[in-house]
């Protein structure tokens, strides 16, 4: 048994972590210009777990992070780390411009809803905005920061974030009057006409699949899996090479889903799925690819062009189970 402060400490690092992943991958995203994948969000969860990121560090520079949550506000269809990511970006701006003046401060964090839209702002008593920065604030690479404390893609990318949300994010004028700089980020509630419902909320629960192939060269990603996916309640075979795929995918086994790693020593996985769609391309349509090589777009171009799902490495539990539903259902 773990005791229950380190629980909470591994809690932590393992979200910063999938945060610092999806970071990586929204970097990444904004060069293929793909949108976001989706799950019903409650944006009060996501500010809590940012109120209690920064807490402590804002204390210790005497600032006070104060949310003030709307009780009644509807959730939404969004990806959860994104939104994390912006007010992470937002909060932390907040912060650096108050703490620079080395006097305090109070950060307020308000969310609520109006006109099929739910809000988020983030006000500070900070020193504000220049006037002549205000224009070029979101703007890629346009940094009022220091050389070594921003990049200038942080309000650039939260931006585009929004918009691929159908929402949009800017900076405005404190509604109270007081001095210091607030933006508000603005996105449809679940029901509003054209938000497609999230993958998960269409299958059955865990949407798990009830035997799947796991086949994946590296031993520690592949116990993973099958660890994951037998907790789950599925029935799990793996394969660590083309191989052993090719065996177990020819011997006629009811496989309902399969996990490919892309990369696979002396054949590829678009190999052995290509073999596979020759032989049996019902279980071939149920194909979930695999990849950390995130940088690779001839890659991740020649995965798209099968419609079969893409998995980026590192993944959690939740977009695993998603992408075995949209297989299994034929999505």
């Amino acid at each position: 048994n773990v005791a229950p402060d380190v629980e909470r400490l591994l809690s932590r690092i393992r979200e910063q972590a999938t945060r610092t992943s999806r970071i990586v991958k929204n970097l990444l995203n904004v060069a293929r210009r793909r949108g976001p994948e989706r799950t019903r969000v409650l944006f009060n969860d996501v500010v809590t777990s940012v109120v209690d990121l920064f807490s402590y560090d804002a204390k210790l520079s005497n600032i006070h992070i104060v949310p003030a949550l709307d009780p009644d506000l509807p959730p939404i269809q969004a990806d959860r780390h994104a939104l994390q990511q912006i007010l992470v970006n937002l909060v932390q701006n907040a912060i650096q411009s108050m703490r620079s003046r080395g006097v305090g401060g109070t950060v307020e964090i308000t969310t609520g809803h109006a006109n099929a839209m739910v809000f988020l702002t983030v006000a500070d008593d900070g020193p504000g905005i220049a006037p002549e920065a205000r224009s070029r604030l979101f703007e890629a690479f346009f940094t009022t920061k220091g050389p070594d404390e921003g990049t200038g893609l942080g309000l650039a990318i939260s931006r585009g974030i929004a918009r691929e949300h159908l929402g949009d994010l800017v900076l405005e004028d404190r509604a109270d009057g007081k001095s210091g700089a607030q933006f508000t980020l603005r996105v449809p509630i679940s029901d509003h006409p054209g938000i497609t419902p999230s993958i998960i909320d269409r299958v059955i629960p865990d949407g798990v699949p009830a035997r799947v192939l796991v086949i994946d060269d590296e031993a520690a990603v592949r116990d993973s899996l099958v660890a994951q996916l037998s907790r789950l309640g599925a029935q799990v075979e793996s394969a660590a090479t083309p191989s052993e795929a090719h065996v177990l995918l020819g011997s006629g086994a009811p496989y309902d889903a399969v996990l490919l790693d892309v990369r696979l020593p002396g054949q590829s996985g678009l190999d052995v799925h290509r073999t596979l769609r020759s032989a049996n391309p019902a279980l071939a349509s149920r194909v979930v690819f695999m990849t950390g090589d995130l940088i690779n777009d001839d890659v991740i171009r020649a995965v798209r062009s099968t419609g079969n799902a893409l998995l980026e490495k590192p993944f959690t539990t939740l977009e695993l189970r998603q992408a075995l539903a949209k297989a299994h259902a034929g999505a």
